[in-house]
């Protein structure tokens, strides 16, 4: 307790609330429906201006970044990553319009979260966070920042900064996510389910400690460093190699 007590008292630890508001991703009310894959969009004759990149589920997020690239993958390997988008108008083309009358026939439309929308078919708040957290980890919950124009689901935290931050000081962050303060905080703050899994709300994850480094060539280092150990899966080496620049290298 007396350790605890020092770390998180440690003048140079903040939270993540200090740096971000932390809100849930996009409600769709009926994922099958509104969420596509590269062939479905395809069959349906959906055209681009009617989805938006969407991130649905949390174990794509392997790194400290979600590019462009990224982006490009998940879509090429077939998982469900773009959000049908369809303004409030009076006409729409063949394909849309054909689209909701299957959706009408299915009963979608009487769907409680789409029910409550007008009209139903409108999905609101589809913005691109600044980055993500994991909600739901089975391990290593961390901030990965958003380099792509990706929205994601309610599976998903979606993070903006309260402050206009650099991408050199927004990696500082990211590496700070996954120190083992910021991990033990997130034992103590989430609830733990069976198998491991690790539940963060938002106003618990907004209580999450970060011990936050200045932006520096060593730290722009570690964040390389760190997101290859995670996309290989080494989360263990990830989160010695913070450790090593952050509560080493600036805490001492």
């Amino acid at each position: 307790v007396m350790i605890c007590n020092a770390i998180f008292n440690h003048p140079d630890i903040t939270t993540l609330r200090d740096w971000a508001k932390i809100g849930i991703g996009v409600v769709t009310g009926a994922n099958r429906f509104f969420l596509m894959t590269r062939s479905q969009k395809h069959d349906l004759g959906i055209e681009d201006r009617f989805v938006q990149p969407i991130v649905c589920r949390s174990n794509v997020l392997r790194g400290l970044s979600f590019k462009m690239n990224d982006l490009k993958e998940t879509w090429e390997r077939g998982h469900p990553s773009r959000l049908l988008i369809v303004p409030n108008a009076q006409t729409f083309p063949g394909a849309i319009r054909k689209y909701l009358d299957r959706g009408k026939s299915l009963g979608i439309d009487k769907r409680y979260k789409c029910m409550g929308r007008s009209p139903w078919y409108l999905v609101r708040n589809i913005y691109a966070p600044d980055a993500f957290f994991h909600y739901m980890s089975s391990s290593l919950p961390h901030i990965v920042l958003n380099s792509s124009n990706a929205t994601c689901t309610n599976a998903i935290h979606r993070l903006t900064w309260r402050m206009k931050l650099r991408s050199d000081e927004q990696r500082a962050i990211s590496v700070a996510s996954v120190t083992s303060i910021a991990q033990l905080s997130c034992e103590l703050v989430g609830r733990s389910y069976g198998g491991g899994l690790l539940k963060l709300e938002p106003c618990r994850a907004s209580q999450i400690m970060l011990p936050v480094p200045p932006a520096s060539k060593d730290i722009d280092l570690a964040f390389t460093n760190i997101d290859e150990s995670l996309r290989e899966g080494n989360k263990a080496a990830a989160i010695s190699l913070a450790d090593e620049s952050v509560l080493r290298g600036f805490l001492n």
